[in-house]
């Protein structure tokens, strides 16, 4: 599991206190605000750099990485990623006469894992499987059934190779953060110019 996290820093602090001498009521708010979207803006980076740093499909990505909301109480975002082992079919998971091919996360190599193949469950899902082999009397007999799904790491542990991925999202987090802070002023500005002149 890994977690970084989006908060504001004293530069914006001070600058949010000095615009907002009058109505300092509207802080809070005005933090929690731009915190969440540049929250919900940071997730979708780091979906999107994970899965350009290893190959993965962007749907894969997203089940292993989830945003934790900011809060009055706590005003800070929280980015984890983690979650289950992925399956196969979600790095580049091919069919071929001797098994199935998928490239390693990050590594960039074809790996084949033998009498292993690729099918569509009953219930729609589709992913990577191999019998289950039983051995009788030394010998291996490989039924129809039961079969199972074949998965690679977790994301958190993919991530943890890509440690220049969370870098390079904290530093846009940083900047998108700021963005954010002073559209929630001019938002907060304007309804109270517009209250004013009303």
């Amino acid at each position: 599991m890994i977690d970084f996290e989006v908060k504001t820093d004293k530069r914006d602090l001070r600058r949010l206190e000095q615009v907002l001498k009058r109505t300092p009521a509207a802080l809070p708010g005005i933090l929690v605000r731009a915190v969440n979207k540049t929250g919900r803006w940071g997730r979708t980076r780091v979906v999107r750099e994970i899965a350009a740093e290893t190959g993965i499909k962007q749907k894969g990505v997203r089940r292993g990485v989830w945003l934790q909301r900011a809060s009055r109480s706590y005003p800070t975002a929280v980015i984890r990623i983690g979650g289950k082992r992925i399956p196969i079919i979600h790095f580049g998971a091919r069919q071929t006469k001797g098994g199935v091919v998928y490239t390693k996360p990050g590594a960039g190599e074809q790996t084949t894992i033998p009498s292993a193949f690729i099918t569509r469950m009953p219930t729609g899902h589709r992913g990577v499987f191999k019998r289950k082999a039983k051995t009788e009397g030394g010998e291996d007999l490989v039924p129809r059934l039961p079969i199972r799904e074949l998965k690679g790491a977790s994301l958190g542990v993919i991530a943890g190779h890509a440690p220049q991925v969370i870098a390079r999202v904290t530093d846009q987090c940083g900047d998108r953060l700021s963005l954010e802070i002073g559209r929630q002023i001019d938002y907060v500005l304007a309804k109270q110019q517009a209250r004013r002149a009303g």
